[in-house]
């Protein structure tokens, strides 16, 4: 047998979990000797092996283009595809529509279900519709959380005994050691990612704004999601920030260990994630971390994290307090935090989801 992960999330993400995640397993199966291959021959990704056959695009916002480049690897991979047995299929998104004659078996995995609880259903209508084929045509389902798997059953009404959890494995690793420019002498808080929406990024300012000491003795650093918007600048001045009280570090992963091992802590306000990857990144980097009580990021945190109710300012700030005002505290959630990160590896992604494949031959 031999897996075949297609190009969907490729041609879509530039970087990003999904992506990352379906390389890290690529190459995890490789490691115990399960023949699997990444097939993205027009894609926009930075992970994407070099030695791949493929062909890698700056990512464009021209919804033509990319139709054009969707089409063009739906027929490269249809044709690579046919006539082809013994082969697993893992589509790395929801689109089965140039699989509709392929006999191979199908397993798919659901990350999270974002789009069906924070977007309207006009507006994500098509997306809905793809999803569906794509559960009912999938041989198996993979979900990275319980809570994932939890929320497919009610949205979708999916067979509980077609799903299996299978939780992901770190991303990044301080394997080298990066300067971090600080211009202050003030220890740094971290946020991670984008701050768009779900991500309740509006919290952290609020809880700031009301807690004077915090902001006359820590900084707050942004890691990736882009340059500040007018939006958020806009939000800014709505709490009396100047904009350049805060840092913005750019997207280079090369330097994410460095930042979450200097970090004071990282602060992790979502409302819905379908893992939280950032949580486990900073735990096995030595930083201690302030989260979201609710969906799968107890999963990933344990009794190693400080929560705070996302929806409660002041929940924020005496979680806040609980980190910044006691040592003995902060020193502790360090090495819980640790240790929980040694639980999840790639090395068992690969082979839970071996199991999965395996058991559909």
């Amino acid at each position: 047998m031999r897996v075949i992960f297609d190009y969907q999330i490729f041609l879509k993400q530039e970087y990003g979990g999904p992506s990352r995640y379906f390389v890290e397993l690529n190459k995890n199966l490789n490691n115990i000797n399960i023949n699997s291959a990444i097939f993205a021959p027009i894609h926009a990704n930075d992970f994407v092996s070099k030695k791949s056959f493929s062909i890698k695009l700056k990512k464009r916002k021209n919804f033509f283009i990319n139709s054009i480049l969707a089409k063009t690897n739906e027929y490269l991979t249809h044709y690579y595809l046919k006539d082809k047995k013994n082969l697993l299929i893992h589509p790395t998104y929801y689109n089965f529509d140039y699989l509709f004659s392929n006999k191979n078996k199908k397993v798919i995995t659901v990350f999270d279900l974002i789009h069906e609880k924070f977007y309207s259903s006009e507006r994500i209508k098509k997306y809905k519709d793809e999803k569906i084929r794509a559960l009912k045509e999938s041989d198996f389902i993979i979900c990275i959380s319980e809570n994932t798997k939890k929320d497919l059953i009610e949205y979708y009404n999916v067979s509980d005994k077609k799903i299996k959890v299978i939780y992901l494995a770190g991303l990044i690793k301080q394997d080298k050691e990066f300067k971090i420019e600080n211009s202050s002498d003030k220890p740094y808080v971290l946020y991670v990612g984008n701050r768009h929406g779900y991500k309740n990024f509006e919290i952290i300012l609020q809880a700031i704004k009301s807690n004077n000491e915090f902001k006359d003795n820590f900084q707050l650093f942004f890691f990736g999601g882009g340059s500040f918007s007018k939006n958020e600048i806009q939000m800014f001045k709505k709490y009396k920030f100047e904009i350049g009280e805060f840092k913005h570090i750019g997207s280079n992963e090369q330097i994410l260990g460095s930042l979450y091992s200097k970090a004071f802590c990282l602060i992790y306000p979502s409302l819905y994630e379908g893992f939280g990857l950032p949580v486990l990144e900073a735990m096995e980097n030595n930083c201690p971390v302030i989260c979201s009580n609710n969906s799968s990021l107890p999963e990933v945190g344990g009794d190693a994290v400080e929560y705070f109710d996302p929806k409660k300012k002041e929940s924020l700030i005496q979680a806040l307090k609980n980190i910044t005002l006691s040592n003995t505290n902060r020193e502790n959630m360090i090495k819980k935090g640790f240790l929980r990160s040694k639980m999840f590896s790639w090395k068992n992604t690969a082979f839970q989801t071996n199991e999965v494949y395996q058991s559909l031959l």
